[in-house]
């Protein structure tokens, strides 16, 4: 069975406006995020067919870290508006990928607009991105060109395994945001330098990063957990809720990202 219906006719491939494929880490993307996957505005008298589930293969992850957003650019949705739950998945080998996490069902506000959805999920390099197709969706930006796997299959929780066999060629419109380890220290510096009290977050921001840059994660973990400490003893002191918010966020961030 196919994974895909035409209403109405078949439409020319949808190449304006994606947003390129992988960022490398060096760009000016660096400390914010590195994009994985395709947006663009999708095909739009096309939908992908409830109840499928499609992995694209060539949306991997260059490195590990942990995937913050997931995003899509929504259509006119001239005739279906579409749910969906975007997810990051492990392959297994064999046609086996594993959810690691997902957005949960989310429908498309069919208003032409780049959405992100808020995610925390650390992954390894070779992680793939993928979506649940909850009720028919206008999520293709081709129906040439990059692979899908997909199949038709009962909703997966996140930690199942499923197992798929049937090869698409397509794009989805998808994409997800990596924090690598180097970036989420970055940031960690970036963000605490300057900070009461003292120079203590800075230095201890700085000594996580030489710690990650060295490839030592088990003084970065410990670091991690020390630098939290600090932060939760002066919130509301001489840190205010938004910072300590912002620092612990970055802290997660990179713990989730080297798996502490």
């Amino acid at each position: 069975m196919s994974a895909f219906r035409k209403a109405v006719t078949a439409c020319a491939v949808a190449g304006a406006g994606l947003v390129l494929a992988v960022v490398p880490a060096g760009s000016a993307l660096a400390g914010t995020g590195t994009t994985v996957g395709q947006t663009g505005p999708p095909i739009p008298n096309f939908t992908w067919t409830s109840g499928f589930e499609q992995v694209q293969t060539d949306a991997a992850m260059p490195a590990g870290g942990v995937v913050t957003s997931l995003q899509t650019q929504s259509g006119s949705c001239p005739f279906a508006t579409g749910v969906y739950d975007f997810q990051v998945l492990r392959p297994l080998g064999g046609g086996q990928y594993q959810v690691l996490g997902d957005t949960g069902n989310q429908t498309n506000p069919c208003d032409g607009q780049l959405h992100s959805y808020p995610v925390n999920i650390p992954v390894q390099a070779g992680d793939v991105i993928g979506v649940y197709v909850v009720s028919d969706w206008q999520g293709a930006l081709s129906t040439s060109g990059g692979p899908i796997v997909s199949g038709l299959i009962s909703k997966p929780a996140v930690g199942d395994t499923v197992a798929l066999g049937s090869p698409q060629f397509g794009t989805n419109d998808e994409s997800a945001t990596l924090v690598t380890a180097g970036e989420a220290a970055a940031t960690l510096v970036s963000d605490a330098t300057g900070l009461a009290p003292g120079s203590a977050l800075a230095h201890q921001a700085t000594a996580i990063q030489a710690a990650v840059n060295r490839g030592d994660t088990a003084t970065t973990c410990t670091g991690i957990t020390d630098f939290l400490g600090l932060v939760q003893s002066q919130t509301g002191k001489k840190l205010s809720q938004a910072n300590a918010t912002l620092l612990t966020t970055d802290a997660n961030n990179l713990s989730a990202a080297l798996g502490c």
